[in-house]
């Protein structure tokens, strides 16, 4: 069995059911916490519906709980473009002078 099918395996559906970074790196045998975030994040790429809160991963129960998270990552990218956004005039301006 792939690291892939056994993290989608450990998945529960529901956010009331979402598991933590930290409890799947001890159940897949991983050295990082990172390496789950890394795996969750090349598996959603790849089409894999993979959901998220401050609790951890989930897989969707309904859509309201996907449409919920659609919005959540809205957001956050809006916030990161716009944290951006300053720096980037920084550094226009910097290639000014």
């Amino acid at each position: 069995m792939s690291i892939d099918e056994k993290l989608y395996n450990l998945l529960s559906d529901g956010a009331e059911n979402a598991i933590s970074a930290a409890e799947l790196q001890r159940l897949l045998g991983l050295d990082f916490r990172q390496d789950v975030n890394e795996l969750v994040h090349r598996m959603r790429k790849d089409g894999q519906v993979i959901l998220s809160n401050n609790k951890g991963y989930y897989l969707p129960a309904c859509d309201a709980e996907t449409a919920a998270f659609v919005r959540s990552m809205d957001s956050r990218a809006e916030a990161i473009k716009a944290a951006t956004e300053s720096a980037r005039r920084a550094c226009e301006v910097l290639a000014d002078d």
